[in-house]
This record gives C-alpha cells, sequence and structure tokens, in this order.
C-alpha cells in the first residue's frame, strides 16, 4: 500500500482540515480526512506505521504560519484584498460574522481573497465582492497554510 503524505501544509485542502476540525478529532480522524483515507485502509495500517503518519501530520498542523497574499485553485490566482480601508459593510459584515469559527473560514476567505484581475508590477486589481458568486464554496479547496495565515 503507498500512501501520500502531505509535506507541507499548502498540501492540505481547508475543506478536509474542517471536516477534520467536526469530527472526534481522532488519530484515525486524521488519516480519514486529512490524508483522505477510508475506514478500511486506516484498520489495515501496521501499528508503527500508523505511528509514523500522526507524527507527521501532527508536526505538520504544529507549524508556524506565515501570511501569503496569494493562492491558486484550479489553475485561478487569488488575491488579499488590497485595501481594508476601502473594505464595504456588506465585506465586513460577511467576514466579521465568519472569520471566528474553523467551520465558516471558507466563507470569510471568499471576502479577503477574489480572483486576480488585473496585475502591473506589485500592484494588482481583485474581482468586486458579490457573495451570490459562490466563491464560498470554491474557498474549501485553499490550501491550510493560506487559509490559516
Amino acid at each position: 500500500m503507498e500512501i501520500n503524505i502531505p509535506t507541507k501544509l499548502s498540501e492540505i485542502a481547508l475543506g478536509d482540515f474542517q471536516l477534520y476540525m467536526k469530527s472526534q478529532q481522532t488519530d484515525e480522524d486524521k488519516l480519514k480526512y486529512l490524508l483522505k483515507l477510508s475506514d478500511a485502509v486506516v484498520r489495515a495500517i501496521k501499528r508503527t506505521d500508523f505511528e509514523l503518519l500522526v507524527s507527521k501530520i501532527d508536526e505538520l498542523l504544529n507549524e508556524e504560519v506565515e501570511f501569503n497574499p496569494f493562492m491558486t485553485i484550479a489553475g485561478k490566482k487569488y488575491g488579499f484584498i488590497p485595501n481594508f480601508e476601502d473594505m464595504t459593510n456588506a465585506e465586513f459584515m460577511d467576514l466579521d460574522s465568519s472569520i471566528n469559527d474553523i467551520q465558516t473560514l471558507h466563507t470569510a476567505l471568499a471576502v479577503m481573497f477574489r480572483l486576480v484581475v488585473e496585475e502591473k508590477g506589485e500592484k494588482y486589481s481583485i474581482m468586486e465582492y458579490n457573495p451570490t458568486y459562490g466563491f464560498d464554496e470554491i474557498m474549501k479547496q485553499a490550501p491550510l497554510n493560506v487559509a490559516l495565515g
């Protein structure tokens, strides 16, 4: 059996982490949700390998994360909101209601990160905010290091 072990938080999707956080958060759940293994595979792993996998995941989850203003999801570049001072009231309300709960963090990310529509050197502009576009569901695919950063 071959199991792909993430070596960086960027290899774990926010949505998978949310599923893990919603679970009982056992060592088995770590393998099930963060490595995307079935219950049958988790039960079939040799105990020494199981402990090694859990240890590797624990190391990853304890890594310090840094802010990253850009991420790519499905080949599309998303940029962090360039100026919080220009945030609309709708953006603020949606961000304020979703930022403090890991289960709604994808909604907060949809406010903070949007499709980059133009870049000139280090300057960039992002798509206007519209919660009906459904970007919150796309943000479940965000790399965990960006989501937590």
